[in-house]
C-alpha cells in the first residue's frame, strides 16, 4: 500500500505499507524521499516511488525488499502511474480492482 504526503507542496515523502499474512510488517515497510519530482504532482511521485522498489526487487530479489510484490494498493487517482511503472519496466499488471464508495 502506498500513498504521498508532503507539506504545502514541500518535504515529499512516499510510505509504502507492507503486509504479509494479511499482518502489516513493519520491518518491510519503508519511507521513500521523493528525489526526482519537482513540487506537488502527487501521482508522479507514485510512479517515481513504485518504479523504484520495483527496479530495487527485479535487480536483487534477495535484497531488503525481496521480489516483486504480489499486490500493490494505491488510491484511485495513482492507477495510471502505477500501471506505467509496471509497463515500463517490462512487468505484466493487471486490471485493477476496486471496492468501496466509489
Amino acid at each position: 500500500c502506498y500513498d504521498i504526503s508532503n507539506l504545502s507542496g514541500t518535504n515529499m515523502v512516499a510510505g509504502m505499507c507492507v503486509l504479509k499474512d494479511g499482518v502489516i510488517n513493519k520491518k518491510l515497510s519503508r519511507r521513500f524521499k521523493i528525489k526526482e519530482v519537482l513540487g506537488q504532482d502527487d501521482p508522479a511521485c507514485i510512479k517515481e516511488v513504485i518504479s523504484r522498489r520495483l527496479k530495487h526487487s527485479i535487480d536483487n530479489q534477495n535484497g531488503a525488499f525481496g521480489k516483486v510484490p504480489d499486490v500493490i494498493f494505491v488510491d484511485i487517482f495513482f492507477l495510471f502511474s502505477t500501471r506505467y511503472s509496471f509497463s515500463s519496466l517490462k512487468l505484466k499488471c493487471f486490471s485493477p480492482v476496486m471496492t468501496g464508495g466509489i
